[in-house]
């Protein structure tokens, strides 16, 4: 019985990782270093606010999913049948072609630029996008084993990188603060850029499906278990997402003089060079970019299979549906990573607390009966909206 049970935990400690993996594209670890660099000496405020909308928000869409199933559109459909398809399409797109696919392009552009000056972005992304359509279209094991490896490999190596960044570094200079109420907020608003709460609307059935055989009693689905065993996993996912956008918030904090006036998109391999040497700084580069490309290529079957599924009805071959998706996903890629956010960031700001509103209303639904849900949505999103312009 003993046995029975560490094994089960086993299993769930590894559907946790593995949750950790599904959030933790290698984008997201920009925005947590671009919260410590900007907040400096009040990083603890703006952790604070980005671990709310970056890490707690995403794990309550799981939850809320997990509540119904993981039927998205069950869960989309109780603002009306048309609304929610309609909003189901646009995360699609966001997390397709329009936002986080070409992000992870852009990244990864920016990441080998810095290793390799010469690099055209037109070219890398043109080859990029080919490699995702090859990989997607014939998936080869050779991206499994990529994805198996690589995200350990990834961890470890930022692991190292905020041990080393915070032993030794001189404390943060004085003077470089802002207020406490405008870095949590500033961490509040960039926790939205990682996009975590759409992803988690598509990796629910993922995790269900994962826990459903350690979820049995007297040979059936017990929906309570499952529910616990998500939760217990979804815990390990947001511990292990948090501390690392912890560590490397504070990273960033400490190295503020570093990156004075390094872009965005390259704020990472800065870092990792400074911090790791320029040897291991290119090991730790090119982990960054084939992370990037993977998490590419999953973002791409996703959003092709959407194309072709639900919206075309399979009037549009599957194969077609994802050249569609890699050509967008090559124009929006050449307006580099600070285009892409510069792009999104209104659109985000917009659609996430219409988000937020419907999960937690949904939560409350399933768990207390509570029905409203058409009205404050709707109203989240035209507050939104008025506040944004």
């Amino acid at each position: 019985m003993e046995q029975k049970s560490t094994s089960h935990f086993a299993y769930i400690l590894s559907v946790g990782l593995a949750m950790f993996s599904m959030f933790f594209g290698a984008g997201n670890v920009v925005y947590p270093l671009l919260v410590g660099q900007q907040a400096s000496g009040t990083t603890i405020w703006a952790f604070f606010g980005f671990f709310l909308t970056a890490v707690i928000v995403p794990f309550l869409g799981l939850y809320g999913l997990i509540l119904f199933d993981g039927d998205y559109r069950s869960f989309f459909s109780r603002i009306g049948s048309k609304v929610g398809f309609v909003v189901i399409a646009l995360v699609m797109a966001f997390i397709g072609p329009l936002g986080a696919l070409p992000r992870c392009i852009a990244l990864s552009f920016a990441t080998a630029q810095h290793m390799i000056p010469s690099l055209h972005l037109e070219f890398f992304c043109a080859f990029s996008a080919i490699l995702i359509y090859l990989s997607t279209y014939r998936k080869s094991r050779i991206v499994d084993i990529i994805g198996q490896w690589l995200s350990p490999a990834l961890v470890i190596a930022l692991g190292l990188i905020i041990v080393m960044g915070l032993w030794d570094v001189p404390a943060i200079q004085e003077g470089t603060s802002i207020e406490a109420t405008k870095s949590f907020s500033l961490g509040l608003v960039t926790g939205y850029q990682t996009m975590d709460l759409i992803g988690a609307f598509f990796f629910c059935a993922v995790v269900i499906n994962s826990l459903k055989h350690v979820s049995l009693k007297d040979g059936h689905l017990d929906k309570r278990l499952l529910t616990k065993n998500s939760l217990m996993a979804c815990t390990i996912g947001a511990g292990l997402l948090g501390l690392v956008y912890f560590g490397m918030s504070f990273v960033a904090a400490r190295h503020t003089a570093l990156l004075a006036n390094v872009p965005d998109a390259i704020v990472l391999s800065t870092i990792t060079h400074h911090i790791l040497g320029p040897y291991a700084g290119v090991v730790t580069s090119t982990a960054v970019i084939l992370a990037c490309l993977t998490t590419a290529i999953a973002l791409a079957a996703v959003f092709a299979e959407f194309l072709h599924h639900d919206v075309t009805a399979n009037k549009i071959s599957y194969c077609w549906s994802l050249i569609i998706t890699c050509v967008v996903s090559f124009f929006i890629a050449t307006l580099e990573f600070s285009g892409i956010f510069k792009m999104l960031t209104p659109v985000v700001q917009i659609t996430y607390p219409s988000l937020i509103v419907l999960t937690l209303l949904n939560i409350a639904y399933k768990l207390w009966g509570v029905r409203v849900v058409k009205a404050p949505v709707a109203c989240a999103f035209i507050l939104a909206l008025i506040f944004s312009f």
